[in-house]
C-alpha cells in the first residue's frame, strides 16, 4: 500500500542515525556549501542535537530510509542575552523533493519554538533553487525580514 509522505512521522534522531545524517549533510554541503566542510565540526553540532544538549536533529524516514533532516540549535544572538531556536539547516534528499517534507520540517521548527516560548531564526542560505526555497518560507512565515549576501573576500569579481 502506498503511503502519502505526510504519513511519515518526524522523529528526533539519535547517535544511531549519525552516519545516515552525515551522508545527507555531505549532500547538503555539495549543493549549498559556502566554505569547506569540517566533518568534525558537523559531527559535533549533530551530536549536540542527538544528545539534546542545546539542539535537536529531526528526521523523516520513509520506506527506504531517511528522506529529510533538520538541525535546530538553541543559541543567543551575538548582541543579546535572548535565547532563540536557530534552524541550522533543513535538507530533503533529492529523490524526495516532491514531498511536503521541507514544509513539514519548517512547521516543526516553528512548533518547537512556540513550545519553548522563544523566537525562531530560520531562513535560506543557498545557491541551489534559492528563489523556490525563499517562496516556500514566505508561504509559511509571510514577508521575509532580510537577505543574505556572500562576498568571498578575494577582492575579485566572480
Amino acid at each position: 500500500m502506498k503511503h502519502d509522505s505526510d504519513d511519515y512521522p518526524i522523529r528526533m534522531a539519535t547517535r544511531a542515525d549519525e552516519e545516515v545524517v552525515m551522508e545527507l549533510c555531505r549532500m547538503l554541503h555539495e549543493e549549498n556549501g559556502q566554505f569547506p566542510m569540517s566533518e568534525e565540526k558537523v559531527r559535533n553540532e549533530l551530536r549536540r542535537g542527538f544528545d539534546r544538549q542545546g539542539g535537536v536533529v529531526a528526521v523523516i524516514d520513509g520506506p527506504e530510509g531517511t528522506e529529510a533532516v533538520s538541525l535546530l540549535t538553541i543559541d543567543q544572538p551575538w548582541y543579546s542575552d535572548v535565547w532563540m531556536l536557530q534552524e541550522c539547516f533543513i535538507f530533503v534528499h533529492p529523490d524526495h523533493r516532491k514531498t511536503r517534507h521541507a514544509k513539514r520540517l519548517i512547521n516543526y521548527a516553528r512548533e518547537c519554538a512556540d513550545k519553548m516560548g522563544i523566537p525562531l531564526l530560520i531562513g535560506v542560505l543557498s545557491n541551489h533553487k534559492t528563489e523556490a526555497k525563499v517562496k516556500l518560507y514566505e508561504r509559511v512565515f509571510g514577508a521575509k525580514a532580510g537577505a543574505y549576501f556572500l562576498h568571498d573576500g578575494s577582492g575579485g569579481v566572480h
